[in-house]
């Protein structure tokens, strides 16, 4: 994978939360630029945090690039799941505090997604 091909994909999937957000956004009839520029960001790092904390972990720990790019991808479905449960089985007062939810959530499936690359790494290197 060359390094632009890597840049332009971790650069996507790190702002698919902003997809989602404005589409969360126009699915309530409030997207507007005085509400984007309002609640925008915030929302955005909330919703991109466990993507920003597996990115420092790239250059922090010696990750592979497929790794980073895997971990991203599995953030942004869990998202997506997140948002649609949200959506359709949360009711609306309750929104806010679903959310909470989210970063254990988060955090569960990049355990899960490192545990089985280590131990598929382990067992490469004994067979």
């Amino acid at each position: 994978m060359g390094t632009v091909s890597f840049t332009i994909k971790t650069a996507a999937l790190m702002l698919f939360p902003a997809l989602i957000y404005c589409i969360s956004i126009f699915r309530h009839g409030d997207l507007t630029l005085a509400y984007l520029e309002k609640w925008l960001v915030g929302n955005f790092m909330y919703m991109a945090a466990p993507h920003y904390l597996t990115l420092v972990s790239f250059f922090a720990i010696p990750l592979k690039r497929n790794t980073l790019i895997l971990s991203l991808v599995a953030l942004n479905i869990v998202l997506s799941l997140f948002q649609a449960w949200v959506w359709f089985a949360v009711p609306p007062r309750e929104s806010g505090l679903a959310w909470i939810f989210y970063f254990p959530l988060s955090a569960l499936c990049l355990c899960l997604i490192y545990c089985v690359l280590s131990y598929k790494s382990k067992r490469s290197v004994v067979s």
